[in-house]
């Protein structure tokens, strides 16, 4: 992971990003990385108001259970038995309860549905047609920021009580076995969006590297070998793919959304590969994707557009880096580049 021979990596993100070659940084620079944003005093209450929260973090997750109706599965007991059932009733109408959100979440992961990430509950007021609008989010929309806060004020105005649309995916995560969680990986997989990486569990300080769920994903590009000009395939289970490894991470609170930034470099689709603030159904009443990387890859098809021409793996950190150092030395010891974003930007 650490050698990269392509360095167009480091020119496509730097203009947006402050990126580091992995190889020569010391612990003395990731250090000063972490003390920059705040003194030493101030990470300290950091720190405290962290375990202080962590009893309050446990509650609300018992609660979501609850509101999910998924207290049972809770740990790892769900089973392929209970994912795999086929509902034909949910195809044609939206959740009514919060008890239906993950059942119905399911049935569209099954088929293939992309909406699947994007479920809530409608409710009795809101027609159809609203439930579909889809969020655009386009490279342009990264520099609307103005726009893009005002409509996060008007969704955490607005959305302050519903369940937010990855806390139900990672609630689901929580319960799956590892069957499960390998399944519900590849149908992600195949929807082009992230895969949890690195997952913190939301009763204790561990963090989980589910290694085992990836384990039935496959990757397929094509790279232009610039020796011969002649375009190769490739074709890697992807526990197995020797790739560059790019890895974001955020220092303190910006207005921009290194998620966007990411969709923006990664996605050639009507979704975004990383969910963002500015999604469908995003608020900041969000509980389990905080201190959780997300994983993805970006596989060139050949074509002239391409932005790399091998794959290139990203890795996305949610969240305060300064709060989740074990995700950020671990990402330090495999990543090729470390890009941190701008909190000037």
């Amino acid at each position: 992971m650490k050698s990269l021979s392509n360095a167009t990596i480091c020119t496509k993100v730097s203009n947006v990003v402050q990126v580091h070659d992995g190889s020569p940084i010391h612990c003395e620079q990731t250090k000063e990385s972490f003390k920059s944003p705040v003194s030493g005093t101030a990470l300290a209450i950091l720190q405290t108001r962290e375990v202080e929260s962590k009893t309050n973090e446990t509650e609300r997750f018992m609660n979501l259970l609850e509101r999910l109706a998924l207290q049972k599965y809770y740990s790892k007991n769900m089973h392929t038995g209970d994912v795999c059932v086929v509902k034909s009733a949910m195809r044609t109408k939206h959740p009514r309860t919060e008890q239906e959100l993950a059942s119905y979440f399911l049935q569209k992961l099954i088929m293939g549905n992309y909406e699947a990430r994007y479920v809530r509950v409608q409710s009795e007021n809101e027609s159809y047609e609203t439930m579909n609008n889809n969020e655009n989010s386009n490279y342009d929309d990264f520099f609307k920021h103005d726009d893009t806060l005002s409509r996060r004020k008007g969704l955490a105005t607005n959305t302050q009580t519903h369940i937010h649309p990855m806390d139900l995916q990672m609630t689901i995560y929580h319960c799956g076995d590892n069957f499960v969680r390998q399944y519900i990986y590849t149908k992600l997989s195949f929807c082009q969006f992230a895969l949890p990486l690195l997952v913190p569990n939301p009763r204790s300080s561990e963090i989980e590297f589910p290694l085992w769920a990836f384990r039935q994903i496959n990757k397929n590009w094509k790279c232009r070998d610039t020796s011969t000009n002649t375009l190769q395939t490739k074709s890697y289970e992807i526990v197995n793919a020797d790739t560059p490894l790019v890895s974001f991470i955020r220092f303190g609170e910006s207005p921009t959304s290194k998620s966007q930034i990411l969709n923006s470099l990664l996605s050639k689709q009507k979704h975004g590969v990383f969910f963002n603030r500015n999604c469908k159904g995003s608020s900041r009443n969000g509980l389990l994707m905080e201190g959780v990387t997300e994983v993805a890859w970006y596989c060139p098809s050949g074509r002239d557009d391409d932005v790399f021409n091998d794959c290139i793996t990203f890795t996305n950190l949610h969240g305060d880096a300064r709060r989740h150092r074990k995700q950020v030395q671990f990402l330090h010891e495999i990543s090729s580049y470390q890009c941190d974003t701008d909190v000037r930007l």
